[in-house]
C-alpha cells in the first residue's frame, strides 16, 4: 500500500508542528500555574503571619487586662455579689476599647461587658447574622476554661463568675 504524498505532508506537518506546539502550551500553562500557586501561597502566608502578629498582641492585651482587672478588690467584691450595676461601672471604667471583656456568671450568662461591642468590616463584606448573647467559652458544653492570663490569673472558686476578654481583629490598616 502505497501513501499519497498529500497524506504524508500532513502527517509531519502533524508530527514536526503541532505536536511539539501543543506540548509547550500544555508545558507553559502548567509553569504559568504554579508560578501563580506560588504567588498566591507567598501573599496569603503574609497575610496570615500579619493576622497573627494582630492577634497576638490583642491576646496579650487581653492577658494584661485579665491580671489587672483580677486585682481589683472592688471588681471582686461585685464579682462575689453578682452585682451588674457596680460590674457595669467597673468595667466603664477600664479603657479595653481594643477588647471586649465580659464578667459571666457560672451558667455563662453574661453579668456586664465593656469595650467594643460591634466588630467592623472591610468595605463589601457582609457581617454575618447578629450574635444573639455572648456566652463564654465552654458553657454550653459544661467543660471549664480558665480565662486568660493562665496560670497568673488568680483561680476563682467553683460557680464564681468569670471575666473573659475577647480581641476583636480589625484587618483594616491603622
Amino acid at each position: 500500500m502505497t501513501v499519497s504524498l498529500r497524506t504524508r505532508l500532513t502527517l509531519f506537518f502533524v508530527a514536526i508542528v503541532v505536536l511539539p506546539v501543543t506540548a509547550v502550551t500544555i508545558l507553559g500553562w502548567r509553569a504559568v500555574a504554579r508560578s501563580s500557586d506560588r504567588q498566591v501561597r507567598s501573599e496569603l502566608e503574609h497575610s496570615r503571619r500579619s493576622a497573627m502578629l494582630v492577634f497576638a498582641g490583642q491576646v496579650e492585651q487581653a492577658a494584661d487586662v485579665v491580671r489587672a482587672l483580677a486585682g481589683d478588690p472592688a471588681l471582686q467584691r461585685a464579682m462575689a455579689a453578682r452585682d451588674r450595676a457596680r460590674l457595669q461601672a467597673i468595667l466603664a471604667r477600664w479603657d479595653a476599647t481594643e477588647l471586649l471583656v465580659a464578667v459571666t456568671g457560672p451558667d455563662g450568662r453574661v453579668l456586664a461587658r465593656a469595650g467594643r461591642t460591634e466588630p467592623s468590616f472591610l468595605a463589601g463584606v457582609v457581617p454575618p447574622a447578629p450574635v444573639r448573647r455572648l456566652r463564654c467559652p465552654g458553657a454550653s458544653t459544661g467543660a471549664p476554661r480558665p480565662p486568660i492570663g493562665g496560670a497568673e490569673a488568680p483561680r476563682e472558686p467553683r460557680g464564681a463568675p468569670r471575666i473573659w476578654p475577647m480581641p476583636l481583629v480589625d484587618p483594616r490598616p491603622s
